[in-house]
């Protein structure tokens, strides 16, 4: 499975770790610092800090892990509870 994670805090990289055999082939946090951290986990090149390009990638399947960087009401919470609905 090609999987996506949106949220590199310390969640995201225990995420990453716990991957096994499934290929990682997109990190993603506010901090490309720790988005480039979590990738070197898992030989993964891509990095963002746009949520959108792992959201717009059909052919993955995206961990979010964002309960600590996004308000509740914020417009981006509301855009990707949306997404999930509608996906």
């Amino acid at each position: 499975m090609r999987i996506g994670i949106i949220g590199c805090g310390a969640i995201g990289r225990k995420r990453a770790l716990a991957l096994g055999n499934h290929e990682l082939v997109i990190a993603v946090d506010t901090s490309l610092e720790r988005a480039r951290e979590v990738a070197q986990l898992k030989e993964c090149s891509f990095v963002s800090a746009n949520y959108e390009d792992a959201l717009n990638n059909d052919d993955i399947v995206v961990h979010l892990d964002l309960k600590h960087c996004i308000k509740p009401s914020s417009k981006l919470n509301n855009q990707l509870q949306e997404y999930l609905i509608n996906h």
